[in-house]
């Protein structure tokens, strides 16, 4: 996309399992990625005695079962996105966004390769700056998680946020924005005049 577009490199931003494509991408292409944002992300899917905030396999597997079970129902949204849950019309589109991403069958695979994801090892030969970002309530990472993320990349920086919310254009969308625009401009801008 980079090279069609006529770009050399860019600033790149990751969430969740996306952030792991990111990282990456930013490790194997130093050249093309001029920053990385990472928001909510994870380095390991399966907890281990080195890596103590990734789900256990038995909760990933209940996690598998309950995707295929409540994929094409109303889904539970209160670890993904609880300022969501009070409010029907916002979990009836979010689901539906879901819903219309992938089959029941997609997701369930989807989530069972996400658990296979260990990018741990990149981590240390990431150059472009970084900013990684989680908010302090998330209940899908951790912020121990990010800060340790943070701390295994050269140059990297972590940012917590106020919010429970794991997807990041839920909640305080304005919040993350600001800090991705003050990363990658190195100016912070006030509100906008009404």
């Amino acid at each position: 996309v980079l090279q069609a577009a006529g770009s050399t490199s860019a600033a790149v931003f990751g969430a969740s399992e996306g952030g792991n494509l990111s990282m990456l991408y930013a490790a194997r292409y130093p050249e093309r990625v001029r920053a990385l944002v990472l928001a909510a992300v994870y380095a390991k899917r399966i907890r281990s005695a080195d890596y103590p905030w990734a789900p256990t396999p038995e909760q990933r597997e209940r996690q598998h079962a309950r995707l295929e079970r409540d994929w094409s129902d109303e889904m539970d949204l209160a670890t993904l996105a609880p300022t969501a849950v009070h409010d029907p019309a916002l979990v009836r589109r979010v689901t539906t966004f879901f819903r219309r991403s992938a089959s029941p069958g997609a997701a369930v695979a989807l989530n069972r390769m996400n658990t296979d994801i260990d990018s741990r090892g990149v981590l240390p030969s990431i150059a472009a700056p970084t900013l990684v970002l989680c908010r302090e309530g998330d209940r899908e990472v951790s912020p121990e998680e990010g800060r340790w993320i943070a701390g295994q990349i050269p140059h990297a920086r972590f940012r917590g946020l106020p919010g429970d919310d794991h997807l990041p254009w839920l909640g305080d969308t304005d919040g993350l924005l600001d800090e991705v625009e003050a990363f990658l401009t190195g100016v912070r801008r006030g509100p906008d005049a009404d």
